[in-house]
């Protein structure tokens, strides 16, 4: 149901298992572009030719960049599932701390992308 009318007097006002099922469908939604960046990050860095031995590459600027929005996710799921632990079933904390999970373990692999230091491999053309 949308609206929850036998608690409140007010129908402009959505429950929070409605509340909670939207944010759970946005951080699903955030997972799974996240994934789909990631495979092109690095099928576009297989293809990238880098100049001589820059400290950080345009897409390792963007992997930090995606991995601190990943953290950012991790934590507002962290947060919006302490919030709602004891209105939710079983499943939903699961689910919610799966996918917690899973944004905090993009965020580890995708700064530890972004903040590599990658050498320039090509050789000199003399």
């Amino acid at each position: 149901m949308w609206l929850d009318v036998s608690k409140s007097n007010n129908l402009f006002f959505p429950t929070k298992n409605l509340i909670f099922g939207i944010s759970l469908t946005l951080i699903k939604a955030v997972f799974f572009l996240q994934t789909k960046l990631v495979i092109i990050l690095i099928t576009l860095a297989t293809f990238m030719e880098a100049p001589k031995h820059h400290p950080k590459h345009l897409w390792q600027k963007i992997t930090a960049l995606i991995a601190k929005f990943s953290y950012v996710c991790a934590a507002i799921g962290i947060v919006i599932t302490l919030i709602y632990s004891g209105d939710v079933s079983e499943e939903y904390k699961a689910a919610m701390g799966a996918i917690t999970f899973i944004c905090f373990a993009i965020g580890i692999v995708l700064s530890t992308l972004g903040n590599a230091s990658i050498p320039n491999l090509k050789p000199d053309q003399d």
